[in-house]
């Protein structure tokens, strides 16, 4: 009887030791929040250097799904044409911001990790601008921003501007002042700008371009001219911007004037940089060289010194399509071991215990 009971005693306390045991290494398991979400790159990866990757339906489709990232904007679609839209805001000089990400575009520049990003888009599309001026029956020049990411955030990258006069953007503020077409010489078509003899009463039509390379995190703007080439309106260097943050591209309008309404249409998207000609580095992850041979944009502009005051309209949070920047690191952490094979250390009473146990069980069988 006596030997029973001391086995009996013996099991308790293993049972008791497991069940210490186990909920330990339970608790070091990884929470699945601290995954990281990799980025979905298979409609770049698809495409060869210079492909179109792209057409913006204004409709939406099973890759664009554009909506009011922060506020409100009016969003006409055209009937006959979904790659045409005209769009404006009802709110005066408040910030507007309508778009969407592309899944399979990536735009992760810089990110925080110092990972490389080889990626680069270039970007082209038409406006029209014909807002008509109410007092004297001409038609005003409205103003209109494009970004290639969440417009709506501290690190919104585009452009903004006039028919006569636009500068790249950081946070809705001039990177490197407005360029003036006129006064810096550029022979645009479309120009409406009254104070300097041009005919406002027809609206002006231009055609844009925008070059983003995401290894350097440097943007180059471009314009058709009245020659019809494409001429380079401005570019930044290295540092002018902060890194071009976002999961994907994100192609968004920024308005900001009340009741100006704008045309946008044939926003085409391309992979590489087709107007320079500007090389990625090799990715060596996959080992691919870019041989694409395009001709140098050799254009050069003249600086543009004009102080511009900056937006300092606060943005509520609004409904961003976006998700957080990546950190680079898509792996789980591995449980960090807490003892011996992950378990707890044991107490030196459980131990002493246990070993008096065997021993009184060992006593009484020999």
């Amino acid at each position: 009887m006596k030997k029973f009971a001391a086995i009996l005693a013996a099991i308790m306390i293993l049972a008791m030791l497991c069940g210490t045991i186990v909920p330990v290494a339970a608790t070091e398991e990884t929470p699945d929040e601290d995954v990281v979400e990799e980025i979905d790159s298979s409609m770049y990866d698809a495409a060869a250097e210079g492909d179109l990757l792209y057409t913006l339906n204004f409709n939406g489709d099973e890759i664009w799904q554009p909506d009011n990232i922060v506020r409100t904007a009016v969003v006409n679609v055209d009937p006959d044409n979904p790659h045409k839209v005209t769009v404006y805001t009802t709110n005066d000089s408040t910030r507007n911001h309508w778009g969407g990400s592309i899944k399979g575009l990536p735009l992760a520049g810089a990110d925080p990790d110092g990972n490389e990003d080889y990626y680069a888009y270039t970007i082209t599309y038409k406006v029209t601008r014909k807002t008509p001026n109410e007092y004297d029956g001409g038609i005003i020049d409205s103003g209109f921003g494009f970004f290639i990411n969440d417009s709506s955030g501290s690190d919104g990258i585009g452009v903004w501007g006039w028919s006569y006069e636009m500068a790249i953007m950081s946070c809705a503020v001039p990177t490197l002042g407005y360029v003036n077409y006129i006064s810096d010489g550029i022979s645009l078509s479309g120009i409406n700008y009254s104070e300097q003899g041009v005919d406002r009463t027809q609206p002006s039509v231009q055609e844009y371009a925008i070059e983003a390379n995401l290894y350097t995190d440097t943007v180059k703007f471009y314009a058709i001219d009245s020659f019809g080439a494409w001429v380079k309106i401005q570019e930044t260097e290295v540092g002018d911007i902060p890194y071009i943050a976002g999961d994907y591209l994100t192609p968004s309008f920024y308005l900001y004037f009340e009741n100006e309404p704008v045309d946008v249409e044939d926003v085409k998207i391309y992979k590489g940089m087709t107007i320079s000609g500007e090389e990625l580095p090799v990715d060596p992850s996959t080992g691919v060289q870019d041989t694409t041979t395009v001709a140098q944009d050799t254009t050069t502009v003249p600086a543009d010194t004009t102080t511009v005051p900056a937006d300092t309209t606060t943005a509520p949070a609004g409904n961003d399509n976006t998700t957080t920047a990546p950190q680079g690191n898509t792996t789980t952490k591995a449980p960090e071991s807490n003892g011996c094979g992950g378990f707890a250390v044991l107490p030196v009473s459980i131990v002493a215990i246990l070993g008096l146990a065997v021993t009184v069980v060992a006593k009484k069988t020999i």
